[in-house]
């Protein structure tokens, strides 16, 4: 890490979700980069303040400070002659594209699920002296349509046991995250029951659960209008594809014994 700093090569990413930032920090490693994890803006900014970083990817939609927030602060903080640049990853690149030419703080943007070849290229742009790794594109292979791995594959390569593990920690997060939207739903806070499908959504689609990611999305779209009405049939349908999704990972993970129940 500190032979990384010293060659103003090492990367900060900002990201709360555990199935992203095992992904994105895979696929940094992939390309030949090291990197710091920060669980939320607050923790990052704290990391920027105290470190030599060289570039800074960050998802918008973060608890304590969001990613708009920490561009913002950052802006304010460097002070002239110093510019670090600022990549939003995000699934709302029209959005964010906007926000750029609005002088946000944000000098560009990816659209999440990241694809390794297109990370590889904006590195090399953002950073002086990137280097260059070439990235080929696995072979796809047959997968559950329920959990479409090719998906994951793609962004992640063909190593099995990070592909494991990667469904490992979305298995975990999935039942806790399922558990409190549950809870915010009885509650009657559609706020909260839409910040967490927001949350889920970006998982699944990086694991290739695009039906149960599409329910979330649909979810969090009422929920963003308001219409706690129209929450009851697609909690329903939440819950049915929620059911296929956890029985297809634990298919996957019985074979290598990292199954979590």
């Amino acid at each position: 890490m500190a032979e990384a700093r010293g060659k103003g090569q090492l990367i900060l990413v900002a990201e709360d979700d555990t199935t992203n930032q095992k992904v994105i920090l895979h696929q940094l490693a992939l390309l030949g980069y090291r990197a710091e994890v920060a669980a939320n803006g607050q923790d990052a900014l704290q990391r920027w303040r105290q470190g030599e970083f060289a570039l800074l990817l960050t998802d918008l939609h973060m608890p304590q400070m969001d990613g708009l927030q920490l561009a913002r602060a950052i802006r304010q903080e460097e002070g002239k002659g110093r510019h670090l640049p600022i990549i939003a990853l995000t699934a709302d690149v029209l959005s964010v594209r906007q926000r750029i030419i609005d002088g946000s703080g944000f000098d560009d943007c990816l659209s999440k699920p990241i694809q390794l070849d297109v990370l590889g290229d904006m590195l090399h742009h953002w950073l002086p002296g990137a280097r260059e790794v070439a990235v080929e594109a696995p072979e796809r292979v047959p997968s559950s349509t329920v959990v479409e791995l090719s998906v994951l594959r793609e962004l992640v390569g063909d190593d099995e046991q990070i592909i494991q593990a990667v469904l490992s920690d979305f298995q975990v997060s999935l039942r806790r995250s399922a558990i409190a939207l549950r809870e915010a739903y009885i509650k009657g806070d559609a706020r909260q029951v839409g910040a967490i499908a927001h949350q889920l959504k970006s998982a699944a689609r990086t694991v290739g659960a695009l039906a149960f990611a599409d329910s979330c999305a649909e979810l969090e779209t009422v929920c963003k209008a308001g219409q706690q009405a129209g929450l009851t049939p697609l909690i329903s349908q939440f819950e049915r594809n929620l059911t296929l999704v956890e029985t297809s990972i634990e298919e996957q993970l019985i074979p290598i014994g990292l199954n979590n129940r």
